[in-house]
């Protein structure tokens, strides 16, 4: 008759993971949980922006149409709609001389075209973003 050491444990008794290699496990899923996590708040953050800057995209655009026609030679009108504020503004469009080099013409008699300027601008100081879109539209003016 053999005799068991009560001292060595047996085959079936050794079948399951000792402390040290739970705690090993424990600490590369804790890292790879921190970089996950980092990588999510990123994207989260990229997708806000971008949809801000869609929401500022619209709202320019549709402030291009309201604005699509100048009756005044050269003007601005400002606004802020909800976290946006924005800017429209009217200057004369360049003209080409007969060198091909562009000119400013201030007589609207000569010029008819106007450069429509809008810029949607939001976010916190420091950190401010800016969306700009330019336009040429037509010069109606006052007729007396």
């Amino acid at each position: 008759m053999r005799r068991r050491n009560v001292f060595l444990p047996s085959r079936s008794q050794s079948a399951g993971f000792s402390l040290l290699e739970m705690m090993v496990a424990m600490v590369v899923m804790s890292i790879a949980l921190g970089v996950l996590y980092q990588a999510l708040s990123g994207a989260t953050r990229n997708a806000s922006v971008a949809a801000q800057y869609v929401e500022a995209n619209m709202l320019a655009e549709s402030l291009l149409n309201d604005y699509s026609r100048a009756a005044e030679s050269e003007w601005a009108d400002a606004g802020l709609i909800g976290e946006f504020s924005w800017v429209v503004e009217t200057l004369a469009a360049p003209l080409p001389d007969n060198g091909g080099v562009a000119a400013q013409a201030d007589d609207p008699s000569q010029n008819s075209l106007r450069t429509l300027r809008v810029s949607v601008s939001w976010g916190e100081q420091g950190r401010e973003r800016v969306l700009q879109l330019m336009t040429v539209i037509p010069f109606v003016g006052v007729t007396p």
